[in-house]
């Protein structure tokens, strides 16, 4: 009779011991902050310490105090990206050629790719620091008593 194998999902999980040290912890941030590079890239740069983008994920559950560090961190990279965008714009206007009657003209790929690298750096941009570089969002509420709900509301049947 042979012997049933566990499904993987009761299978117990043994991982590798935590390399997280407080250390590392702000070496890491200190890195995410210098460059605006995802933390893949960083992982590939330096594989020799920077730990892979699920540990470092791990570490904002395991560890509370990495938490701030980490925000901190990748609000300073949304300010680098803030600043690569006037570099991204100034590049669009470098791919230049001549035609053969001797005008210059812009390279429209070169710029739609430009335009393309700089709408990522917007949205992400935006989504790491929200405030200072998301969409504004604008709402206008009117505020009714109770009753004047009640009469806007039968005003609304009657119509």
């Amino acid at each position: 009779m042979a012997t049933q194998r566990k499904p993987e999902h009761l299978k117990k999980k043994v991982g590798a011991k935590s390399i997280y040290t407080p250390e590392l912890a702000k070496r890491v941030a200190d890195k995410i902050a210098s460059e605006y590079k995802s933390l893949t890239l960083l992982h590939k740069e330096n594989p020799e310490w920077f730990p892979v983008r699920d540990t470092i994920l791990g570490w904002r559950v395991e560890h509370p105090e990495f938490v701030d560090t980490y925000l901190n961190a990748k609000r300073m990279q949304a300010q680098l990206g803030a600043e690569a965008l006037k570099n991204v714009s100034e590049k669009a206007f470098s791919f230049t050629y001549t035609d053969k009657d001797g005008n210059l003209r812009i390279d429209a790929g070169a710029v739609a790719a430009c335009n393309l690298e700089s709408n990522n750096i917007k949205w992400s941009t935006g989504r790491l620091a929200q405030q200072l570089y998301g969409d504004r969002v604008e709402q206008n509420v009117t505020v009714l008593s109770f009753d004047d709900a009640i009469k806007s509301m039968h005003g609304k049947i009657k119509e």
